[in-house]
């Protein structure tokens, strides 16, 4: 019961945390008087993990803590601090560090991805695809799968759909190549699925797969026979829904 109690409270603390570090994106990112603002708000959030950190290194709660405070180290303009800590916990060779391991992956990879959206480069979008890809490989197959695997999902669904946007220039070419093609199918189950559990990325998944599904059957215009499968349809029937609904707005 002692081990159980710790344990939530550990989870009540990092989650305020976590909480604190999300309630920074909230601010503009401009000029200083912006920085500084943000900074107030991450400073507590990191001093908060440095806390939970404090612990001794056969408890898992302590890894997670410090991958979160390097984390925050690198949002905070401290990219050799948090790339230091990431480097200590990577080497650590206990099974307890597992979880800040993974942490550590995923935040390292968000890092690439969110570069790669920004420099829309097609071979920076393809090298973060496979990156993406070996994290999911790794630990994307947990029975219970914690907040960083969804995410993931989303990210990988997403870079194939900027992908798909950039080999099919922009979505206009008829019929779409088959590289495009196979990545907006790729990308429109990764947001199906995801869209079908309630998580902080459900509604963004829905939008964006009836963006793909556009692109791939474009307006819907052909008679139901005309589809050669039943997913086809369904997602021929997808459009013509929101079409009405534009239509009624």
């Amino acid at each position: 019961r002692r081990a159980k109690l710790t344990r939530e409270i550990f989870d009540a603390e990092l989650a305020a945390g976590i909480n604190g570090y999300y309630l920074a994106d909230t601010f503009m990112q401009g000029g200083a008087d912006d920085t500084l603002k943000r900074d107030k708000v991450l400073t507590p959030a990191r001093e908060q993990f440095e806390k939970l950190a404090k612990g001794p290194p056969t408890s898992r709660t302590v890894w997670i803590a410090r991958a979160w405070a390097a984390e925050v180290l690198g949002d905070q303009g401290n990219p050799t601090g948090m790339i230091s800590e990431f480097n200590a916990i990577l080497k650590i060779p206990r099974l307890e560090a597992e979880d800040g391991k993974r942490l550590v992956g995923f935040f390292k990879v968000r890092r690439e991805y969110l570069q790669a959206l920004a420099d829309n480069n097609p071979v920076q979008l393809s090298a973060v695809e496979q990156k993406l890809r070996l994290w999911l490989g790794r630990y994307g197959t947990m029975q219970k799968p914690p907040p960083e695997v969804i995410a993931i999902r989303f990210y990988l669904a997403f870079v194939l759909q900027r992908q798909g946007m950039i080999s099919s220039k922009g979505g206009t070419v008829v019929p779409l190549p088959g590289t495009a093609r196979q990545q907006f199918e790729i990308a429109e189950k990764l947001y199906r699925a995801l869209s079908q559990t309630d998580h902080d990325y459900t509604d963004r998944s829905a939008k964006n797969r009836m963006f793909v599904v556009r692109r791939l059957l474009g307006e819907a215009d052909k008679s139901v026979m005309e589809y050669p499968t039943f997913e086809a349809a369904q997602m021929a029937a997808l459009i013509q829904m929101a079409k009405r609904n534009d239509t009624e707005q």
